[in-house]
């Protein structure tokens, strides 16, 4: 628990960025397969 800690101390807009890229690129990843996998059940060929 100490690492994370210290990770958040020492914050910057590097770190920052990173964090949120990661956190929105999984999340719209995740969004593009449920939607896809949606579409495809629910729209006729």
């Amino acid at each position: 628990m100490d690492k994370v800690t210290n990770y958040f101390k020492s914050w910057n807009y590097k770190k920052h960025a990173k964090l949120c890229c990661t956190v929105y690129l999984t999340l719209f990843a995740i969004d593009m397969t449920l939607g896809y996998v949606v579409a495809k059940k629910v729209l006729p060929k």
